[in-house]
């Protein structure tokens, strides 16, 4: 795949909530493994312009939702840093 946005959304098997932002390490490990098995070329931010996280939601088995959206090209880097043009 060229390039994608990725949507990750935890699922609890409990009412015991966490923050959204929780499930970061296992997310990134599964989006490694996405990479790993040549779905994306790399994680990088051409290729991988967006990550979402969204809420968590009540399911039968604890987990994550992990949701790819195809982009038909690579997001080009920016030309400036903060507004300073790039090194």
């Amino acid at each position: 795949m060229e390039a994608a946005e990725i949507i990750v959304e935890p699922i609890l098997e409990n009412r015991r909530w966490q923050d959204t932002g929780a499930c970061f390490p296992s997310a990134k490990a599964a989006i490694d493994g996405i990479v790993d098995a040549g779905v994306l070329l790399d994680d990088t931010p051409d290729i991988l312009p967006q990550i979402t996280f969204k809420r968590p939601v009540l399911g039968p088995e604890a987990g994550l939702r992990i949701t790819i959206i195809p982009l038909k090209k690579r997001v080009p880097g920016e030309e400036t840093v903060l507004g300073n043009k790039k090194p």
